[in-house]
């Protein structure tokens, strides 16, 4: 709080202190078109990282084929955009403007980790969801396992309402064991038109709601 001076009357020695606040440098993050995504602010340093928003961005891949996308490649300046950079050694020492550098990959070599997922160990395998925070888009691609054990599950809401979803794959076909999908899973997940269900487990049970609100194109085998 700051003293207005003009109204302090002194009858006494007064001792006063400088306050200082450490200025905070604002990061504006931009996809590949120019549309922003977000912004975050982080207090001055020259040993600690920016803020990296908490959305993984996308990239249309009408131009490929089902397995194939547009793979987060990470971000660059971008007046400098053919340039990936390495965040952890971006320090906030200015003001930045980055923006989202994509390469082609096919979709069971782009999968999500525990940056974007969170794991629950149950009924002995893991459950997963979407971690706090973070904003999925376009085809994604789930692990099947988690510290080399299975995942067996979606939690209950574990997706739901990730509204910007096309596409469900996970990284090992032979190997996904996901016989079960919790209620509410993948609710209001409103473009999502695609779920690659398991082949390998003896059957599938959805909760109630699982895929309400959703674009599934295919047809979903499994018991409810």
């Amino acid at each position: 709080m700051g003293i207005n001076f003009e109204e302090l009357a002194v009858d006494n020695v007064v001792t006063l202190y400088a306050v200082f606040e450490l200025h905070k440098y604002k990061a504006t993050f931009y996809n590949y078109d120019g549309t922003e995504l977000g912004t975050t602010e982080t207090p001055y340093s020259r040993t600690n990282p920016v803020n990296v928003i908490k959305i993984l961005p996308s990239k249309p891949a009408d131009d490929l084929d089902l397995t194939g996308v547009w793979g987060f490649a990470g971000w660059a300046m971008r007046t400098a955009p053919s340039r990936v950079l390495d965040m952890a050694n971006v320090h906030p020492i200015m003001d930045y403007e980055f923006i989202a550098v994509y390469e082609e990959k096919s979709v069971y070599s782009n999968v999500l980790d525990s940056n974007y997922l969170s794991f629950a160990q149950r009924n002995g395998g893991y459950y997963i969801s979407v971690a706090s925070g973070v904003q999925l888009s376009g085809k994604i691609t789930l692990p099947t396992t988690y510290n080399d054990i299975d995942i067996i599950g979606i939690s209950a809401g574990g997706f739901a309402g990730q509204n910007k979803i096309t596409h469900i794959f996970y990284s090992e076909d032979t190997n996904n064991r996901v016989a079960t999908i919790e209620e509410n899973a993948f609710r209001e997940c409103l473009k999502l038109v695609y779920y690659e269900m398991s082949t390998v487990a003896e059957s599938v049970t959805l909760g109630s709601n699982s895929f309400y609100y959703t674009n599934i194109i295919q047809n979903l085998s499994a018991e409810e």
